[in-house]
């Protein structure tokens, strides 16, 4: 038995979730909570700061998967800056 949550309440918790770690935790909690906490997830990749077999699995991921890399509306690396927003003002790491 699936439990359906309205929007709204869907909506507060992942405010809530704001970190990575608790968003990744509820992308699997279910398919309908899912597809929202994803939306938060790859929104704003900062990948200042991690190793390169964390990115290049990142990277990876994201070619193997559009759906998700269309999710992602600003990245930042050691390397570029890339953001969907026209108006955005990104400076070069």
């Amino acid at each position: 038995m699936e439990l359906r949550l309205p929007p709204e309440l869907v909506a507060k918790i992942i405010h809530h979730a704001a970190d990575t770690p608790s968003l990744l935790s509820l992308c699997l909690t279910s398919k309908a909570i899912h597809g929202e906490a994803a939306k938060h997830l790859y929104r704003h990749i900062d990948d200042l700061g991690s190793t390169e077999l964390p990115h290049l699995r990142l990277l990876e991921t994201l070619v193997a998967n559009p759906n998700l890399a269309s999710l992602v509306h600003t990245y930042i690396s050691e390397r570029v800056a890339l953001s969907k927003d026209p108006d955005a003002e990104l400076v070069t790491p």
